[in-house]
């Protein structure tokens, strides 16, 4: 993943609720997978790298389920099939496996963006405030942060 859009994806974290964490997890995934598509053929060490990032990251979904619903189950099947594809795409280099994975984590990320949740508040409590679109910078927009003051520890 590039360091314009890693930023990009800080920047949406630090004012995003519990479901917008979700559906930004899953889109940081689907960049790694289309980085290792892209790889696949160009560069063996980056295409393992983003493979192996993206396994960690599916491996972190699986973790935070709470097994107490219904749904969890379904979701860890669901899981632990992108990462048998992600295996297989890995060993075998079967761009096939790879498009599977890719494809099933969009069905779930169109899922995890229908869904129609309260209202959240972000989950990071005291963060500094950003504002896009000030001003423009070669690759994009800059951002300006603001209420340094209010940065740190509360006691």
């Amino acid at each position: 993943m590039d360091e314009v859009l890693k930023k990009e994806f800080q920047n949406r974290i630090v004012s995003a609720g519990r479901k917008e964490l979700l559906l930004i997890h899953l889109e940081m995934i689907l960049a790694e997978v289309k980085l290792a598509e892209q790889e696949m053929t160009e560069n063996e060490e980056r295409f393992r790298r983003s493979i192996g990032l993206t396994m960690e990251m599916v491996k972190k979904l699986a973790e935070s389920l709470d097994f107490s619903y219904e749904i969890s189950h379904v979701l860890l099947r669901a899981y632990q099939q992108v990462n048998a594809d992600l295996i297989e795409a890995r060993c075998k280099k079967d761009s096939a496996a790879l498009t599977r994975a890719r494809q099933m984590m969009e069905q779930l990320r169109e899922a995890f963006a229908g869904l129609e949740l309260p209202a959240d508040t972000s989950v990071v409590q005291n963060g500094e405030t950003i504002y896009a679109g000030l001003t423009y910078g070669r690759n994009n927009q800059l951002k300006e942060s603001v209420d340094y003051q209010k940065r740190g520890f509360q006691a």
